[in-house]
């Protein structure tokens, strides 16, 4: 199938990860400087997340002081977790290219073609949405300083810990460039590994609608073999589910060390918007950051839900089809089929958290019991 979308489905991705060197794939030419470059990423990523750790400490007795550093070092915390995960499974994730490539050369007929192109031109759409959402957010939190009326000398664009004196205009600039520099890398890569994910449960999404209509045509008179088509239905699905396990397997943990962070992170921007004072850039910025965090969660939960629907559905089209009209042994095979088939299909964040919207949910009202606990808290301290 030299035409299929899934071809091309992962390029923009592809391209990020290689041009960082967290991810080398078939290509390897040129290791030494894709090494050098991942060093230089993951070395900011980390010079990043320690200026956080170190500014939390020092000021830990200052609530109000804290609440902005500990919600994006946990998120920082979140994104090098993800990073770690990924890194180390390269070998799966080349395993699922070669999975997709398989895909790719199956002979589906012009509606089959049609139904992936669809599905997989709207979550391209999404992300690149959703990734150019993030850099936006980017670019407010670090400029939004800058324009603040209230702008103070040498004041930078990201809380963290510096461990010198920032005297000169030439230390104050290159210390603004990395920071700046650290935080378009997490909001670049993390981004990426999110649509990354998004993109991959889509496919099994839209290889599900495939299946679905493949199994409406049995007992169809223009079928000659019934049986054999039936078998060639089953072994689809296999392969279905053993690209989903994959899928799994490399972003279990993924998900879940974000689901893990984005239910204390969505708190702490609320509260910060709602209960200390901060400047109208820092407002937007604030909410900018909490829009992103629940489309983040939102986009996982979304995609895993819809494979779910879409998995519930084939012993319907199996029902539907007229399945009555073929061989006893053709008959025999559907039922096992749909017996086999009445467990729901869902993937798991960590093994443990199912991706659907009730996790969404799930996430939103925990985010709200931390935000009614701390603002209690904080009033509390103030009177």
């Amino acid at each position: 199938m030299q035409d299929s979308p899934l071809q091309s489905l992962l390029e923009a991705e592809k391209i990020i990860f290689n041009f960082t060197g967290i991810y080398k794939g078939n290509d390897r030419e040129k290791d030494i400087l894709k090494k050098l470059r991942q060093f230089i990423f993951l070395g900011f990523s980390w010079l990043l997340e320690i200026s956080l750790i170190i500014l939390v400490i020092l000021e830990l007795k200052d609530l109000s002081a804290i609440i902005g550093p500990l919600m994006l070092l946990i998120q920082q915390t979140a994104f090098v977790s993800k990073l770690f995960i990924f890194l180390s499974n390269e070998r799966q994730i080349l395993m699922l290219e070669a999975k997709l490539e398989n895909f790719a050369m199956h002979e589906f007929v012009v509606s089959d073609k049609i139904i992936m192109q669809k599905d997989l031109k709207q979550i391209s759409i999404l992300g690149q949405a959703y990734r150019l959402s993030c850099v936006l957010c980017c670019i407010i939190f670090t400029v939004g300083p800058f324009v603040n009326k209230h702008y103070k000398e040498y004041e930078f664009p990201l809380p963290g810990y510096i461990p010198y004196v920032v005297n000169s205009k030439f230390k104050y600039a290159i210390t603004c460039v990395c920071q700046m520099f650290s935080f378009y890398i997490a909001g670049g890569l993390n981004s990426s590994l999110d649509i990354f994910c998004c993109k991959l449960m889509e496919v099994a999404s839209s290889l599900f609608q495939i299946l679905d209509r493949q199994l409406n045509t049995i007992g169809r008179s223009d079928i000659q073999n019934q049986g054999e088509h039936f078998k060639k239905c089953v072994s689809f699905h296999n392969d279905i589910l053993k690209y989903i396990k994959m899928v799994e397997d490399v972003y279990s943990y993924i998900v879940f060390s974000q689901f893990a962070a984005s239910a204390i992170v969505i708190c702490t921007t609320a509260f910060e918007i709602a209960s200390l004072p901060i400047s109208t850039g820092e407002l937007i910025a604030s909410l900018m950051y909490l829009l992103n965090m629940i489309i983040e969660v939102g986009l996982y939960c979304f995609y895993g839900h819809h494979i779910q629907t879409m998995s519930d559905g084939l012993c319907s089209a199996c029902y539907k089809s007229q399945w009555y009209k073929t061989e006893l042994t053709v008959k025999t095979m559907v039922i096992i089929f749909m017996e086999n088939n009445k467990k729901p299909l869902t993937l798991r964040a960590g093994k443990m958290v199912p991706l659907h919207l009730t996790t969404l949910t799930m996430i939103l009202r925990t985010s709200y019991s931390y935000f009614a606990v701390l603002n209690q808290v904080y009033q509390n301290n103030n009177y």
